[in-house]
Order: C-alpha cells, then structure tokens, then sequence
C-alpha cells in the first residue's frame, strides 16, 4: 500500500519508532540510508527498523543490499493487506454506521460524489 504516496508509511513509521521511512514523494540514496543506519549502530541499537511505502521500490532488493553492506541481519516483512485485517473495534463500528448514514442522507438530498469523514474528531 503507498503506490504513489507516503502517508500510511510515514504515519506507520511514526507510531512504531521506526529509524527510516521511506516514500515515494522522497528518494533516498542506499549511502546516506546505510549511514543512518551505522549510525545507529554506534549507539549499540541492536535491533531497528525501516519501513517502506510500496511505491519507494523493491525492497527484496533493498533488504539484500542492506543485508551485504552491513553487519545487520535484515528481515523483510511485506504488510500488504494483511494489516486491513483484525475485528472492528465498537469504534470503528459507530464510525461505519454514522458515515453510512450521512452518506444516505447525502444522495437522498442529490448531493452526489461527496465524501464522508470526522472533522475536529
């Protein structure tokens, strides 16, 4: 997910501490990822982690490269959507049933291709 943008990963990447995220709306090159990543291991991190948005590239590539270029032993995990996965919270169930809703009450009053969404939470 993230063919042509970063959100998900950039807002993924925030939430778990990940070291590198990388997006398509911005190129990184292997010198200055392989830097950021030595660096870190200065600092006796013995573990991190990089996320990627599908559209970055390939990142079998990127994980071999990674993996030969450094000491790290490199994993490669591809989400995909398997992350869409997992029961509805009772949350996510309200905010289905309201948005549903509203979008009714939006095409009964012929107020077509409008999306529905929070504002101010």
């Amino acid at each position: 997910m993230g063919r042509k943008r970063g959100f998900l990963a950039l807002e993924v990447g925030i939430c778990v501490g990940a070291e590198v995220i990388l997006i398509p709306e911005k190129r990184i090159k292997l010198r200055k990822l392989l830097s950021s990543w030595k660096q870190n291991a200065k600092k006796v991190k013995r573990a991190g982690i990089i996320v990627a948005a599908e559209g970055f590239g390939d990142t079998s590539q990127l994980t071999k490269r990674i993996q030969d270029q450094t000491s790290a032993e490199v994993r490669l995990s591809i989400l995909g959507y398997a992350q869409r996965g997992g029961s509805p919270t009772a949350r996510s169930r309200l905010l289905a049933s309201l948005f549903a809703e509203k979008a009714v009450e939006l095409i009964a009053a012929g107020h077509g291709n409008k999306a529905v969404g929070l504002h101010k939470g």
